[in-house]
């Protein structure tokens, strides 16, 4: 597969996935999450720029190993964001580990799609930061 058309088919994964919730598919509000304390290890402009990373490699990944498969788990990657900028946290919980679960599988044959379930976990992580500890202190307050 040429690079254009693996980059072609992970844009058009992405804004079909956005178009599925109803949202913009270029934008993303993080003003509900401003609104909670900060979790620790996530920072704003930080986690655009690891997912642009994360993006740029599966799309390399989709390139290299013409694997449609990896797609699957990527609606999903990308569903997670409308849901954990809605504060739904515990559907973003399920969401990572159905992710984590897919590339598990996927990782089986190809190791590069560890990378997958490090980003998984870390959306795991913060989906249970946010419901557990962030509404712990805002009641709090």
């Amino acid at each position: 597969m040429h690079l254009l058309m693996a980059s072609l088919i992970m844009l058009n994964t992405t804004i079909i996935s956005r178009f599925l919730q109803f949202t913009h598919p270029f934008k993303i509000k993080w003003s509900s999450i401003k609104g909670l304390e900060k979790a620790e290890y996530f920072d704003y402009a930080c986690i655009k720029a690891i997912f642009a990373a994360f993006m740029t490699l599966n799309v390399f990944l989709l390139f290299l190993y013409d694997n449609y498969y990896s797609l699957i788990p990527w609606v999903l990657v990308i569903w997670w964001w409308k849901w954990f900028t809605n504060r739904k946290f515990i559907l973003c919980g399920i969401l990572s580990v159905l992710s984590i679960a897919a590339y598990a599988v996927l990782g089986i044959k190809n190791i590069y799609y560890n990378v997958n379930i490090i980003w998984s976990a870390y959306t795991f992580y913060l989906a249970i930061w946010y419901k557990y500890y962030s509404f712990a202190t805002v009641i709090e307050a």
